[in-house]
């Protein structure tokens, strides 16, 4: 058989549950870096997801085709597609759970149309709920080889209730290949449907290497600044990271530590720095924009990401310690979901028992004691996002499923 990608450029349609817009060059995901590295290899990527109020229906960002679907009466009433994805949108709002269906048909019916305007050669579903389940309907009725990609909460959703496993099981069944961004996530689909090892990878998601700067001298500053980006849910643990900054405070470190990030645990956690007379070492930030973002990684000493397991969820796979690793931080993780995938201990981070302030704690002074440490993991940790975990490496290791599956 003649290699279609040998031959001519192929077609990608990708099905997500969002994706920022163009017009905002500081909002950046995964999936943005993700289609930016395929455009670059001269795949030519169509991505279908939902609107989101204030963003154009339709946009080509460097050659990529963004097309944005309505799914409610009025597009100011859209629950869905915004931060935090659909499951954290499913929590907050009745109304994002009836719109899921309006969501689910109006993706199918926009994908197909595109099917039938344009020649697709591979349909490629983020979170196999519900967009795996989408591109499973359309292979069924189409034939165009499919696969879905599961990024962690997707995959939580479906053990929450054993009616979910039938969906899961159709989806197995109209992929032609499944991956998982880490051993964790794989584990966890293999529990509900276990599958051959061919049809299963795990292969993580990227990071735009290019975007961070590092840099192995640290300006002198007196206080030792601990990062924690993320959301402020309770699986992240980040009550854990302020006991242990507590700690380490009462043994005379000078620190400040910064919370950037927003969600339901914002109050909590709040009055808990208080409770523990915290309050004026710890600064709360809500979301900020990509080049802040930048800015505190680079200018941070260690960047902590404490998650735990709570109500069967836990981190699939740990981007940002992606992000701060480019920037020259020395991380610590906790060695839990898919954060071991990361972090190897004492090599490139340190890894410590989910929940446990005292052993978080410990990590830190080590880092804060021992500048050589500090130095070798940084070192170690550039190393191994640059080998690793490149949108390069990434996208080579997805071109070769698309080229087997083709």
């Amino acid at each position: 058989m003649i290699n279609v990608l040998e031959n001519r450029s192929i077609s990608i349609m990708f099905l997500t549950s969002s994706y920022p817009s163009s017009s905002d060059p500081t909002s950046k995901s995964f999936m943005t870096g993700f289609t930016g590295a395929l455009s670059q290899k001269k795949i030519r990527v169509y991505v279908i997801c939902p609107h989101q109020p204030g963003l154009p229906f339709r946009e080509i960002d460097n050659e990529i085709i963004i097309i944005r679907f309505p799914y409610w009466f009025n597009t100011s009433g859209e629950q869905l597609g915004g931060g935090g994805g659909i499951v954290s949108s499913l929590s907050k709002s009745w109304i994002a759970i009836i719109q899921i269906i309006p969501f689910c048909i109006c993706q199918f019916v926009i994908a197909m149309k595109i099917i039938k305007n344009e020649k697709i050669d591979l349909i490629h579903s983020h979170w196999i709920i519900p967009q795996g389940f989408i591109g499973g309907i359309i292979c069924f009725f189409t034939d165009i080889p499919h696969i879905s990609t599961i990024h962690g909460t997707d995959i939580y959703l479906a053990h929450s209730s054993r009616l979910l496993y039938p969906i899961v099981k159709f989806v197995s069944c109209f992929s032609n290949c499944i991956t998982a961004n880490s051993s964790h996530t794989y584990k966890l689909l293999h529990e509900i449907v276990p599958l051959r090892k061919r049809l299963i990878k795990t292969i993580p998601m990227g990071i735009r290497i290019d975007e961070f700067k590092s840099s192995p001298i640290k300006k002198i500053k007196k206080k030792k600044t601990i990062l924690y980006i993320g959301r402020l849910i309770t699986w992240k643990g980040v009550q854990y990271l302020i006991e242990a900054a507590n700690i380490v405070k009462k043994l005379n470190f000078d620190i400040q530590l910064i919370i950037i990030g927003d969600g339901p645990n914002r109050e909590e956690l709040i009055r808990l720095s208080d409770n523990l007379q915290m309050r004026s070492l710890i600064c709360f930030l809500t979301k900020q924009d990509r080049l802040a973002l930048l800015s505190y990684y680079q200018n941070a000493d260690i960047f902590v990401l404490p998650s735990i397991k709570f109500q069967n969820q836990t981190e699939g796979l740990g981007v940002v310690l992606l992000e701060a690793m480019a920037s020259g931080v020395p991380v610590i993780g906790s060695n839990i979901g898919g954060i071991p995938d990361i972090i190897k201990n004492n090599v490139n981070g340190l890894l410590v028992p989910p929940g446990d302030s005292k052993a978080l704690a410990m990590a830190i002074i080590m880092i804060l004691q021992d500048p050589d440490l500090a130095e070798r993991l940084r070192k170690a940790g550039l190393e191994t996002v640059k080998e690793r975990f490149s949108w390069d490496a990434i996208t080579e290791q997805f071109i070769d499923i698309y080229r087997n599956i083709l």
